[in-house]
Parts: C-alpha cells; sequence; structure tokens
C-alpha cells in the first residue's frame, strides 16, 4: 500500500515560508502545492499565485507586482522549495515531466 497520510504526516512539522514585497510578509505553504507546478507549466499566472497566497492575493496585487518582479519571484521559489527537500543549491532544474535531468 502506498500510505500518502503517513508520509505527508512526517512532513507536516515544516514551517511556513514567507514572501516578502513591498514592506510586506505573506505566508506561504510549507510544501509547494502541485497546482503552482501545474499552473506554472500552464503559464496560468492568477492560478500560480493564488495557489500560494491563497486569500493573500489581493493584498499581494494590491503592491502592484510587475514582470520584474515575477521574473526574479519564480526562480526564487524553486530554489527555496528545492534546497528545502534536501537538493543543493546547484542541482539542475528537472526537464519536462519525464523526471530526467
Amino acid at each position: 500500500m502506498i500510505d500518502l497520510d503517513a508520509a505527508r504526516a512526517a512532513r507536516a512539522e515544516r514551517e511556513p515560508r514567507t514572501l516578502r514585497f513591498g514592506g510586506v510578509d505573506f505566508d506561504l505553504p510549507a510544501r509547494m502545492p502541485v497546482a503552482t507546478g501545474l499552473a506554472f507549466e500552464a503559464a496560468r499566472t492568477g492560478e500560480f499565485l493564488a495557489s500560494l497566497l491563497g486569500d493573500q492575493l489581493p493584498a499581494f496585487l494590491a503592491l502592484q507586482p510587475d514582470e520584474d518582479d515575477f521574473a526574479a519571484l519564480v526562480p526564487a521559489l524553486w530554489d527555496e522549495y528545492r534546497t528545502s527537500a534536501g537538493e543543493s543549491k546547484a542541482s539542475p532544474p528537472r526537464s519536462g515531466r519525464t523526471g530526467k535531468r
């Protein structure tokens, strides 16, 4: 049996993350939701941000992030979530949907 509940419980003690923008701290999930990656792959920026910020999204958007902010945010998120999973920051990104490097 594959018990995702047990695996999730083992990871449950991770602390939420924080994104600071415009002098405001936004809470991010402790683990990157699958919906975040799917929205990014589908180029659905609103869904991507909503999957991370939830009900904080209107406050984030009120600070008027621009394309440069988004361009800085995306690699910082991948780096933050990847390195906390035990990979080094020097690890190359995974390619496509195959999972091969």
